[in-house]
Protein backbone atom coordinates (compact mmCIF):
# COMPACT_ATOMS: atom_id res chain seq x y z
CA UNK A 1 0.00 0.00 0.00
CA UNK A 2 1.23 3.51 -0.76
CA UNK A 3 3.64 4.88 -3.35
CA UNK A 4 5.63 2.45 -5.47
CA UNK A 5 9.33 2.32 -4.42
CA UNK A 6 12.02 3.35 -6.88
CA UNK A 7 13.86 0.25 -8.08
CA UNK A 8 15.84 1.86 -10.89
CA UNK A 9 19.23 1.56 -9.18
CA UNK A 10 18.66 -1.98 -7.90
CA UNK A 11 20.75 -3.64 -10.60
CA UNK A 12 21.19 -6.85 -8.57
CA UNK A 13 17.43 -7.41 -8.25
CA UNK A 14 16.46 -11.04 -8.85
CA UNK A 15 12.84 -11.44 -7.73
CA UNK A 16 9.96 -9.00 -7.24
CA UNK A 17 6.60 -10.15 -5.92
CA UNK A 18 4.37 -7.31 -4.77
CA UNK A 19 1.06 -8.48 -6.23
CA UNK A 20 -2.31 -7.95 -4.56
CA UNK A 21 -1.42 -4.68 -2.85
CA UNK A 22 -2.45 -1.07 -3.33
CA UNK A 23 0.82 0.32 -4.65
CA UNK A 24 0.35 3.49 -6.69
CA UNK A 25 2.96 4.76 -9.10
CA UNK A 26 4.24 5.24 -12.61
CA UNK A 27 5.79 1.99 -13.77
CA UNK A 28 7.68 3.91 -16.47
CA UNK A 29 9.79 5.68 -13.84
CA UNK A 30 10.18 2.99 -11.17
CA UNK A 31 12.14 0.26 -12.97
CA UNK A 32 15.31 0.28 -15.07
CA UNK A 33 17.53 -2.48 -16.43
CA UNK A 34 17.73 -5.50 -14.14
CA UNK A 35 19.94 -8.13 -15.80
CA UNK A 36 19.53 -10.68 -12.97
CA UNK A 37 15.74 -10.37 -12.57
CA UNK A 38 13.98 -13.67 -13.25
CA UNK A 39 10.57 -13.23 -11.59
CA UNK A 40 8.34 -10.13 -11.61
CA UNK A 41 4.73 -9.95 -10.41
CA UNK A 42 3.06 -6.60 -9.75
CA UNK A 43 -0.49 -7.72 -10.54
CA UNK A 44 -3.54 -6.28 -8.76
CA UNK A 45 -2.13 -2.85 -7.92
CA UNK A 46 -2.73 0.70 -9.17
CA UNK A 47 0.24 1.16 -11.47
CA UNK A 48 -0.04 3.48 -14.45
CA UNK A 49 2.28 4.72 -17.19
CA UNK A 50 3.70 2.74 -20.10
CA UNK A 51 5.92 -0.32 -20.51
CA UNK A 52 9.50 0.81 -21.04
CA UNK A 53 11.74 -0.72 -23.73
CA UNK A 54 14.11 -1.44 -20.82
CA UNK A 55 12.13 -4.59 -20.11
CA UNK A 56 13.79 -6.10 -23.16
CA UNK A 57 17.14 -5.87 -21.34
CA UNK A 58 16.00 -8.10 -18.45
CA UNK A 59 17.27 -11.13 -20.34
CA UNK A 60 16.82 -13.62 -17.49
CA UNK A 61 13.10 -13.01 -16.95
CA UNK A 62 11.08 -16.20 -16.70
CA UNK A 63 7.84 -14.65 -15.41
CA UNK A 64 6.46 -11.17 -16.18
CA UNK A 65 3.03 -10.49 -14.69
CA UNK A 66 1.56 -6.98 -14.46
CA UNK A 67 -2.16 -7.72 -14.75
CA UNK A 68 -5.02 -5.74 -13.17
CA UNK A 69 -3.42 -2.30 -13.22
CA UNK A 70 -3.97 0.87 -15.26
CA UNK A 71 -1.03 0.59 -17.65
CA UNK A 72 -1.55 2.27 -21.02
CA UNK A 73 0.38 2.74 -24.25
CA UNK A 74 1.57 -0.05 -26.48
CA UNK A 75 3.17 -3.39 -25.68
CA UNK A 76 6.90 -2.74 -26.00
CA UNK A 77 8.23 -4.81 -28.94
CA UNK A 78 11.43 -5.24 -26.93
CA UNK A 79 9.59 -7.79 -24.76
CA UNK A 80 10.16 -10.08 -27.73
CA UNK A 81 13.85 -10.15 -26.71
CA UNK A 82 13.04 -12.08 -23.51
CA UNK A 83 13.79 -15.46 -25.03
CA UNK A 84 13.68 -17.28 -21.65
CA UNK A 85 10.19 -16.03 -20.77
CA UNK A 86 7.67 -18.69 -19.73
CA UNK A 87 4.73 -16.51 -18.59
CA UNK A 88 3.60 -13.12 -19.89
CA UNK A 89 0.46 -11.71 -18.29
CA UNK A 90 -0.50 -8.12 -19.11
CA UNK A 91 -4.25 -8.67 -18.82
CA UNK A 92 -6.83 -6.18 -17.55
CA UNK A 93 -4.99 -2.95 -18.25
CA UNK A 94 -5.52 -0.19 -20.81
CA UNK A 95 -2.95 -1.31 -23.35
CA UNK A 96 -3.62 -0.25 -26.94
CA UNK A 97 -1.92 -0.64 -30.31
CA UNK A 98 -1.17 -3.94 -31.99
CA UNK A 99 0.32 -7.18 -30.70
CA UNK A 100 4.04 -6.93 -31.60
CA UNK A 101 5.14 -9.49 -34.16
CA UNK A 102 8.35 -9.91 -32.14
CA UNK A 103 6.41 -11.80 -29.49
CA UNK A 104 6.74 -14.70 -31.91
CA UNK A 105 10.39 -14.93 -30.79
CA UNK A 106 9.30 -16.17 -27.34
CA UNK A 107 9.69 -19.84 -28.21
CA UNK A 108 9.79 -20.90 -24.53
CA UNK A 109 6.52 -19.14 -23.66
CA UNK A 110 3.94 -21.35 -21.95
CA UNK A 111 1.24 -18.80 -21.06
CA UNK A 112 0.27 -15.60 -22.87
CA UNK A 113 -2.54 -13.47 -21.46
CA UNK A 114 -3.31 -10.08 -23.02
CA UNK A 115 -7.06 -10.14 -22.31
CA UNK A 116 -9.14 -7.21 -21.13
CA UNK A 117 -7.24 -4.43 -22.88
CA UNK A 118 -7.86 -2.19 -25.89
CA UNK A 119 -5.51 -3.96 -28.28
CA UNK A 120 -6.28 -3.49 -31.98
CA UNK A 121 -5.12 -4.93 -35.29
CA UNK A 122 -4.82 -8.55 -36.33
CA UNK A 123 -3.71 -11.64 -34.46
CA UNK A 124 -0.17 -11.89 -35.86
CA UNK A 125 0.69 -14.99 -37.89
CA UNK A 126 3.91 -15.13 -35.85
CA UNK A 127 1.78 -16.61 -33.05
CA UNK A 128 2.39 -19.94 -34.78
CA UNK A 129 6.06 -19.78 -33.73
CA UNK A 130 5.10 -20.16 -30.06
CA UNK A 131 5.53 -23.92 -30.27
CA UNK A 132 5.52 -24.48 -26.49
CA UNK A 133 2.46 -22.37 -25.75
CA UNK A 134 -0.11 -24.05 -23.50
CA UNK A 135 -2.54 -21.19 -22.76
CA UNK A 136 -3.54 -18.29 -25.04
CA UNK A 137 -5.99 -15.60 -23.92
CA UNK A 138 -6.56 -12.56 -26.17
CA UNK A 139 -10.20 -12.08 -25.19
CA UNK A 140 -12.00 -8.77 -24.60
CA UNK A 141 -9.92 -6.62 -26.91
CA UNK A 142 -10.55 -4.93 -30.27
CA UNK A 143 -8.86 -7.42 -32.57
CA UNK A 144 -9.99 -7.63 -36.19
CA UNK A 145 -9.34 -9.87 -39.17
CA UNK A 146 -9.39 -13.63 -39.35
CA UNK A 147 -7.95 -16.22 -36.99
CA UNK A 148 -4.54 -17.14 -38.45
CA UNK A 149 -4.21 -20.73 -39.65
CA UNK A 150 -0.74 -20.71 -38.09
CA UNK A 151 -2.39 -21.06 -34.69
CA UNK A 152 -2.68 -24.75 -35.52
CA UNK A 153 1.11 -25.00 -35.26
CA UNK A 154 0.93 -24.38 -31.49
CA UNK A 155 0.43 -28.08 -30.96
CA UNK A 156 0.78 -28.01 -27.15
CA UNK A 157 -2.13 -25.63 -26.55
CA UNK A 158 -4.50 -26.66 -23.77
CA UNK A 159 -6.70 -23.53 -23.75
CA UNK A 160 -7.59 -20.87 -26.35
CA UNK A 161 -9.78 -17.84 -25.65
CA UNK A 162 -10.30 -15.31 -28.46
CA UNK A 163 -13.79 -14.22 -27.40
CA UNK A 164 -15.21 -10.70 -27.30
CA UNK A 165 -13.29 -9.20 -30.19
CA UNK A 166 -14.25 -8.26 -33.76
CA UNK A 167 -12.68 -11.23 -35.52
CA UNK A 168 -14.19 -12.30 -38.83
CA UNK A 169 -13.62 -14.87 -41.53
CA UNK A 170 -14.15 -18.57 -40.95
CA UNK A 171 -12.80 -20.93 -38.32
CA UNK A 172 -9.52 -22.35 -39.71
CA UNK A 173 -9.55 -26.09 -40.28
CA UNK A 174 -6.09 -26.14 -38.67
CA UNK A 175 -7.73 -25.60 -35.26
CA UNK A 176 -8.50 -29.31 -35.50
CA UNK A 177 -4.74 -29.97 -35.27
CA UNK A 178 -4.75 -28.78 -31.64
CA UNK A 179 -5.52 -32.29 -30.43
CA UNK A 180 -4.32 -31.55 -26.87
CA UNK A 181 -6.86 -28.76 -26.33
CA UNK A 182 -8.51 -29.65 -23.09
CA UNK A 183 -9.71 -26.72 -20.99
CA UNK A 184 -11.38 -24.37 -23.46
CA UNK A 185 -11.91 -23.22 -27.04
CA UNK A 186 -13.86 -19.96 -26.87
CA UNK A 187 -14.44 -17.98 -30.07
CA UNK A 188 -17.72 -16.39 -28.91
CA UNK A 189 -18.85 -12.80 -29.38
CA UNK A 190 -17.07 -12.12 -32.67
CA UNK A 191 -18.18 -11.83 -36.30
CA UNK A 192 -16.98 -15.24 -37.43
CA UNK A 193 -18.85 -16.67 -40.43
CA UNK A 194 -18.67 -19.72 -42.66
CA UNK A 195 -19.12 -23.34 -41.67
CA UNK A 196 -18.02 -25.23 -38.58
CA UNK A 197 -15.05 -27.29 -39.79
CA UNK A 198 -15.59 -31.04 -39.32
CA UNK A 199 -11.95 -31.20 -38.18
CA UNK A 200 -13.04 -29.84 -34.77
CA UNK A 201 -14.25 -33.36 -34.07
CA UNK A 202 -10.61 -34.33 -33.54
CA UNK A 203 -10.56 -32.34 -30.29
CA UNK A 204 -11.61 -35.35 -28.24
CA UNK A 205 -10.08 -33.97 -25.00
CA UNK A 206 -11.86 -30.62 -25.13
CA UNK A 207 -14.20 -29.81 -22.24
CA UNK A 208 -15.61 -26.35 -23.14
CA UNK A 209 -16.57 -25.29 -26.68
CA UNK A 210 -18.18 -21.88 -27.17
CA UNK A 211 -18.94 -20.60 -30.68
CA UNK A 212 -21.93 -18.47 -29.67
CA UNK A 213 -22.75 -14.92 -30.82
CA UNK A 214 -21.22 -15.14 -34.29
CA UNK A 215 -22.57 -15.51 -37.83
CA UNK A 216 -21.71 -19.14 -38.41
CA UNK A 217 -23.82 -20.90 -41.06
CA UNK A 218 -24.55 -24.42 -42.22
CA UNK A 219 -25.14 -27.43 -40.01
CA UNK A 220 -23.39 -28.91 -36.98
CA UNK A 221 -20.98 -31.55 -38.35
CA UNK A 222 -21.68 -35.11 -37.22
CA UNK A 223 -17.96 -35.46 -36.49
CA UNK A 224 -18.43 -33.31 -33.38
CA UNK A 225 -20.08 -36.29 -31.71
CA UNK A 226 -16.53 -37.64 -31.30
CA UNK A 227 -15.83 -34.88 -28.75
CA UNK A 228 -16.57 -37.20 -25.85
CA UNK A 229 -14.96 -35.00 -23.15
CA UNK A 230 -17.32 -32.04 -23.60
CA UNK A 231 -18.88 -30.70 -20.42
CA UNK A 232 -20.19 -27.43 -21.93
CA UNK A 233 -21.01 -26.32 -25.47
CA UNK A 234 -22.75 -23.26 -26.84
CA UNK A 235 -23.81 -22.66 -30.47
CA UNK A 236 -26.42 -19.99 -29.69
CA UNK A 237 -26.91 -16.75 -31.66
CA UNK A 238 -25.62 -17.94 -35.02
CA UNK A 239 -27.23 -18.85 -38.35
CA UNK A 240 -27.04 -22.61 -38.01
CA UNK A 241 -29.67 -24.98 -39.39
CA UNK A 242 -30.34 -28.68 -39.72
CA UNK A 243 -30.28 -31.59 -37.31
CA UNK A 244 -28.49 -31.35 -33.96
CA UNK A 245 -26.70 -34.62 -33.14
CA UNK A 246 -28.27 -36.58 -30.32
CA UNK A 247 -25.46 -38.48 -28.67
CA UNK A 248 -24.13 -38.72 -25.14
CA UNK A 249 -21.57 -35.90 -25.58
CA UNK A 250 -24.23 -33.43 -26.75
CA UNK A 251 -26.80 -34.53 -24.19
CA UNK A 252 -24.39 -34.08 -21.30
CA UNK A 253 -22.83 -30.80 -22.44
CA UNK A 254 -25.70 -28.82 -23.95
CA UNK A 255 -28.15 -26.73 -21.96
CA UNK A 256 -31.56 -25.81 -23.48
CA UNK A 257 -30.09 -22.39 -24.28
CA UNK A 258 -27.11 -23.78 -26.19
CA UNK A 259 -28.90 -23.75 -29.57
CA UNK A 260 -31.29 -20.80 -29.28
CA UNK A 261 -31.44 -17.93 -31.77
CA UNK A 262 -30.27 -19.81 -34.83
CA UNK A 263 -31.73 -20.05 -38.30
CA UNK A 264 -33.48 -23.41 -38.10
CA UNK A 265 -32.01 -26.09 -35.84
CA UNK A 266 -34.03 -29.14 -34.93
CA UNK A 267 -33.53 -32.33 -33.00
CA UNK A 268 -34.44 -34.36 -29.96
CA UNK A 269 -32.49 -32.45 -27.33
CA UNK A 270 -34.31 -30.24 -24.83
CA UNK A 271 -35.18 -26.82 -26.21
CA UNK A 272 -35.17 -27.90 -29.87
CA UNK A 273 -38.07 -28.25 -32.28
CA UNK A 274 -38.50 -31.87 -33.43
CA UNK A 275 -37.17 -32.18 -36.95
CA UNK A 276 -40.33 -33.57 -38.51
CA UNK A 277 -42.40 -30.67 -37.15
CA UNK A 278 -39.86 -28.13 -38.39
CA UNK A 279 -39.75 -29.45 -41.93
CA UNK A 280 -43.54 -29.93 -42.04
CA UNK A 281 -44.00 -26.33 -40.97
CA UNK A 282 -41.68 -25.14 -43.70
CA UNK A 283 -43.61 -27.12 -46.30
Amino acid sequence: MGPLPDFRNCTSLTRVRLDNNLFVGNISDSFGVHPHLYFFDMSFNRLYGELSPNWGECKNLLVLKISRNIISGKIAPEIGHLTRLGQLDLSSNKLAGEIPKKLGNLSTLLRLNLSGNQITGHVPVEIGKLINLESLDLSANRLIGSIPAQLGQCSKLLSVNLSRNSLNGSIPTHIGDLVYLQARLDLSHNSISGLIPPQLGRLIMLEILNLSHNMITGSIPLSLTEMVSLTSLDFSYNKLEGVVPNNRAFRNAASPQAFRNNKRLCGELQGLIPCHRSYTSKG
